[in-house]
């Protein structure tokens, strides 16, 4: 997740709730600067880790998974126009980690990106 937008990451909207038997860890490290009174960028980056992997049987064949899920950077610029009214552009990029590899076979190129516009209003 973005630090100060509402807005989340591809992680946190679509791979959490889909990740079932396996359990996910995350460690983020976000920033965020105000260049003007009413712009402020954000930075966020999300590496996501299985809990435990010991279960799976891979179609792939191999004995065992990685417990690396993926790295996520979602990074934000907002432009508050009022008190109640911001306009944020939103960009994240997911790149799979090897238990993706493991699991599925080849998975070069298959980084999921995310654009998106957020308009918030406060009444």
């Amino acid at each position: 997740p973005i630090a100060g937008v509402d807005s989340e990451g591809i992680m946190s909207n679509l791979g959490r709730k889909n990740i079932a038997g396996i359990g996910m860890s995350a460690l983020s490290l976000g920033a965020s600067y105000r260049l003007t009174r009413d712009l402020t960028v954000f930075a966020d980056l999300s590496a996501f880790s299985a809990v435990d992997t010991g279960g799976l049987t891979p179609p792939t064949g191999v004995d065992s998974v990685s417990k690396s899920l993926a790295t996520e950077l979602d990074l934000a610029m907002r432009y508050r126009y009022s008190q109640n009214f911001y306009v944020a552009a939103n960009y994240a990029i997911l790149m799979p980690g090897s238990f993706f590899t493991d699991y599925y076979g080849d998975t070069t190129d298959v980084n999921a990106n995310n654009l998106y516009l957020e308009l918030k209003w406060r009444f």
